[in-house]
């Protein structure tokens, strides 16, 4: 294989801590690669307090990072296009990567069987591709920002109170999150972006917040709890033809959405006791599909535009809708149906402003 013109500097530091032995402590080890084609190998494991940094700058060069043990901290720096894997096994693990150049590949992952890890990744440039991986262990923070096109974004986050920050910027943007009993933030700037997000958070509720700024956009998401372990979904969109599909199931859950543009169209699934929806949409041929399920849930949406259409099917008790279209050629259409209980308590307000307008309204 080809080498660099010019290697730096390369170290691999190895501690070891076992009873009967003094323990490795704050190790360190620093990596510096200029050129093509470069390989770097760093591995930590004993102690606490280790650190490692690395700096690659050129194309094809290829880091691979383990560290285990307490407290221990990994920076890379690559400046290319490049290749870094990094594997971190203990308690309270960081890592910080920093990517520039086109195609670059980040892999993160950290394990422990007690609290935080930390992963950031900074990823410049066009086609990287970053897959963060947390298992086990509690509070784990992951901060992503991609800048670029053609950008995808893989997060899987395992155990409870994880949470993930992300931002991408430009055309053709994908992110793809699983949680436990989490929070995201996801942000998408551009064209034809595309957010997949799947949480589980039973026992201890679910977050997400997600904004989309561009044309075609579309967000996917599963939010999943109990009857007390409440979560909450928070999708804005602005932009033209955008879809958002959103399936939430949790006691007390919220789902809030805007919507600005032409085109949009939102398809909602949500069950659940106590919950409520509430939704804006501002534009041409906006489209709500919402079911609610289980007793005690409310929907509040306001429409302004051309052409408009709202359908709501709620299926218990004690529920309560409320829509406000304001345009021309308007269609609202609520259902509301408590065929199994037969207790009833369920209310409809449908006020439209504008010409050839239908309001249809049916409770059972």
């Amino acid at each position: 294989m080809k080498r660099s013109l010019l290697a730096i500097a390369i170290a691999i530091a190895i501690g070891f801590g076992s009873m009967g032995q003094a323990s490795a402590d704050d190790n360190n080890a620093t990596q510096v690669q200029i050129g093509n084609q470069n390989e770097a190998t760093i591995s930590q494991s004993g102690g606490s307090g280790n650190q490692a940094s690395q700096s690659q700058v050129g194309s094809a060069n290829f880091v691979s990072s383990t560290q285990s043990g307490t407290n221990f901290q990994l920076t890379s720096t690559q400046d290319g296009n490049n290749n870094l894997k990094t594997y971190q096994y203990g308690v309270d693990s960081q890592a910080k990567v920093n990517q520039e150049g086109t195609s670059n590949i980040a892999e993160v992952y950290q394990q422990s069987d007690e609290f935080q890890h930390v992963a950031m990744l900074d990823q410049q440039g066009f086609a990287n591709s970053a897959y963060l991986t947390q298992r086990d262990g509690s509070w784990n923070y992951i901060d992503l920002q991609q800048n670029g096109v053609g950008n995808y974004t893989n997060v899987t986050q395992v155990w409870n109170t994880s949470s993930y920050s992300g931002s991408q910027e430009g055309n053709g943007n994908w992110a793809t999150i699983e949680q436990s009993g989490a929070s995201a933030d996801v942000d998408q700037i551009g064209q034809d972006n595309k957010v997949w997000l799947n949480q589980d958070g039973y026992g201890f509720g679910a977050h997400t917040t997600i904004a989309q700024n561009g044309n075609a956009n579309s967000a996917d998401v599963d939010q999943f709890g109990s009857r007390y372990s409440a979560g909450t979904v928070t999708l804005t969109q602005t932009g033209d033809d955008n879809r958002a599909n959103v399936l939430e199931t949790s006691g007390m859950g919220s789902f809030t959405f805007s919507q600005t543009g032409n085109g949009n169209e939102l398809d909602a699934d949500h069950g659940g006791r106590g919950g409520s929806v509430i939704g804006t949409q501002t534009g041409d041929l906006n489209v709500v599909r919402l079911v609610q399920e289980f007793d005690g849930n409310s929907i509040n949406i306001d429409q302004a535009g051309t052409s408009n259409e709202i359908d709501i099917d709620q299926q218990a008790y004690y529920s309560s809708a409320d829509v406000t279209q304001i345009g021309i050629d308007n269609h609202a259409t609520v259902i509301q149906s408590d065929t199994a209980s037969g207790i009833g308590g369920d209310s409809a307000t449908i006020m439209q402003s504008g010409n050839a307008n239908i309001a249809t309204v049916t409770q059972h």
